[in-house]
Order: structure tokens, then C-alpha cells, then sequence
């Protein structure tokens, strides 16, 4: 047994100096997590994370591994201490900022801490650059997800809102936050915002045949919940008259 550790120990020390540098330390410490040896690559992040010549993103995203190692290991607490550390290296660019605050609201997500979840969502939404409207939108959609299972529905709306009117983002997300909207103000019962919501949403030039028969029918479905079952009948034959594509 003295002889086998001993072997180990010098196959380490001897191997040791072939990563040296931070690129080298950086991709043994992904080789090992992706092996899901989550406490053996946070050694190399650790190590990579004091490389001297680094620039401020380098540094970060390193620190950002270990606290990321932390989170699948279930550790959210001590992951979020991390990234932290990640979050307060001056000058970093915003959209590793953005990367860090997004998944240390996922962490105090997972935590079921939703305010502070939905604080690091806004700040995540805040530092992504403009010209990378899609990580703003998932940082929002996240944001609202935490508010509705809060079951705080005019705020998880607002969230929504936001997500869907950022400018430059593919229709299919576009859509994916606007009909969202309807859903969460049936959920919450708020059936005349169903209605409202579902008739704006269907004014807009990018919304599909199939969306808005969709729509229409969430409008025959709210008068019925209000038990306004006339208007209900007429609502819902307007939706089952409207083309599917």
C-alpha cells in the first residue's frame, strides 16, 4: 500500500509541471468535470484561478467553475460564496457578469430563496450586452418563473412583458413570453387579464394562425370561467372557425 501511494504521489508531482500554465490547468479541471469529479476540478480551477498574467474574464470564470462545481454537487450555498468572489473581480466584461448573476440565481433558486433569485435574474438581464438579446430574455424568463411559482402573477407578468418586447430577438422566443401572459393570468384567475392580454397579443403582425386560435380560444375560456357562458359560446365558435395554419 506505502509502495502504491508512493507511485501516485510521484506520477502527480512528475505530471504536474505539464500543466502549468492556465489553459492547461483550466482543461484538466473541464476534463475532470465532466467526469463528474466535481472536488478534483475544482482543485485545477483553483489553481488556474491564481495563473499570474490573467485577464479580469479569465480569473473569473475560473472562480465561476468552482462555484459552478459546487451547484452540481448540490452545494449551493458554498457555490454561491464562489461565484461571489467571480462577481467582484474588477473589470470584467458584462457578459460575464451577466453568466456569473444568472447562476447565482439559479443557486438561490434552487435554495427556494425566490427574491434573492429574482434579484441576480434582473442584475444577470442588466450586464448581458445589448447585442445578445437572448441571454436578457432567458435571465427575465427566469426572473418570472420564480414569481409565479411565488404566485406573485403581476410581477411574473412584468417579467414577461420585458422578455418579449427586447428588441432583435427571434419571434419564437417573442411569442414563447407574450403567450405566456394569457396562461398566467388564467392561473392566477385574473380572467379579464386573459382577455385583455390575449387581445393585444393577437393585434401583433408576428403572431401565427395557430397562436391566435389559441388565443382566442384562452378568450372563449375566460368568459366561461366568469360563467358569462353566452358570450363563452360565441368566443370559443370564433376560435373553432379560425384556420390552425
Amino acid at each position: 500500500m506505502k509502495i502504491f501511494v508512493f507511485s501516485v504521489i510521484a506520477v502527480l508531482f512528475c505530471t504536474f509541471p505539464l500543466f502549468a500554465g492556465y489553459q492547461e490547468l483550466f482543461k484538466e479541471g473541464e476534463n475532470l468535470r465532466s467526469k463528474r469529479k466535481y472536488a478534483e476540478a475544482q482543485e485545477y480551477f483553483r489553481k488556474a484561478s491564481k495563473e499570474d498574467g490573467l485577464n479580469p474574464d479569465q480569473r473569473a470564470f475560473a472562480l465561476e467553475r468552482i462555484g459552478q462545481c459546487y451547484f452540481w454537487m448540490k452545494k449551493f450555498e458554498s457555490g454561491i460564496a464562489e461565484m461571489q468572489k467571480a462577481n467582484d473581480v474588477p473589470g470584467i466584461t458584462g457578459y460575464c457578469r451577466s453568466d456569473i448573476n444568472s447562476w447565482i440565481g439559479d443557486s438561490y433558486k434552487n435554495l427556494k430563496k425566490y427574491d434573492d433569485a429574482v434579484k441576480f435574474y434582473e442584475q444577470a438581464a442588466q450586464y448581458a450586452p445589448v447585442s445578445m438579446p437572448k441571454i436578457r430574455y432567458f435571465a427575465l424568463m427566469k426572473a418570472a418563473d420564480c414569481r409565479k411559482i411565488q404566485k406573485k402573477w403581476q410581477e411574473a407578468v412584468a417579467f414577461l412583458e420585458k422578455a418579449g418586447n427586447l428588441k432583435k430577438l427571434p419571434v419564437d422566443l417573442k411569442n414563447r413570453a407574450f403567450m405566456m401572459i394569457p396562461e398566467y393570468c388564467m392561473a392566477a384567475a385574473d380572467y379579464k387579464g386573459v382577455i385583455k392580454h390575449a387581445q393585444i397579443i393577437m393585434t401583433r403582425q408576428d403572431i401565427s394562425a395557430s397562436l391566435r386560435k389559441k388565443l382566442q380560444t384562452m378568450i372563449g375560456k375566460a368568459y366561461f370561467s366568469m360563467q358569462q357562458f353566452e358570450k363563452a359560446k360565441i368566443e370559443l365558435k370564433k376560435a373553432e372557425c379560425m384556420p390552425d395554419k
